[in-house]
């Protein structure tokens, strides 16, 4: 899938996509694929070693890409992707199957994309919140500059939050393109964060 992605930004003298990687537990990772503008990842699925989380990433980034008309899909006498390994859920609850893609639709015009059969890790905050007891977070997204419009400044703040890694700006990040992108990075960040606020509470 990664090299579909390299080829495509190859031909089109593109931007080569931007992978981050983070941590999700012990030797749980996630990872984030970043491309023409939007950042896409295998949402909220825990994967062994950084490289099967960077290539999930890289496969939902395929499949947006082919949704959306910017790839084109395979030709009828390609084969399925092959399919990543199992990931381990972030919280425990199992992983739909991806469904396979049919050849037979690669010629016939687009189809709006399902919704993602995995929940956004921005509604996985708040169920997380109240399971730690812990406010939700307000969010706080300012331009970074009135030269730069289309970049963005944001942070995650907890009211009244015991754990030290959860007062003041949480999650900060800086100079990010869109608005929308910017928060997503914050939530990811913030997910993190209250999943290791878990596993400390657990281990007591």
């Amino acid at each position: 899938m990664s090299n579909n992605i390299t080829e495509f930004c190859q031909a089109g003298g593109r931007d080569q996509p931007e992978y981050s990687v983070y941590e999700l537990g012990p030797q749980r990772f996630g990872a984030t694929c970043s491309i023409l503008g939007q950042t896409h990842h295998d949402q909220d699925a825990a994967f062994s070693s950084k490289k099967l989380a960077k290539t999930a990433a890289a496969r939902a980034t395929v499949f947006a890409l082919r949704e959306e008309g910017v790839l084109r899909k395979p030709a009828l006498h390609t084969r399925s992707a092959h399919a990543v390994a199992p990931a381990v859920p972030a919280f425990g609850t199992p992983l739909p199957v991806p469904s396979k893609i049919d050849p037979a639709a690669a010629g016939a015009p687009p189809v709006q994309p399902s919704p993602s059969p995995y929940p956004a890790a921005s509604s996985l905050i708040p169920a997380l919140c109240t399971a730690l007891n812990i406010a939700p977070p307000t969010y706080k997204l300012t331009q970074t500059s009135a030269l730069t419009p289309d970049f963005w400044d944001g942070e995650a703040r907890f009211d009244h939050a015991v754990e030290s890694c959860l007062r003041g700006a949480v999650g900060r990040v800086n100079r990010v393109y869109g608005k929308k992108n910017a928060k997503d990075q914050i939530v990811e960040k913030v997910l993190v964060i209250l999943q290791g606020v878990k596993e400390q509470r657990m281990a007591g």
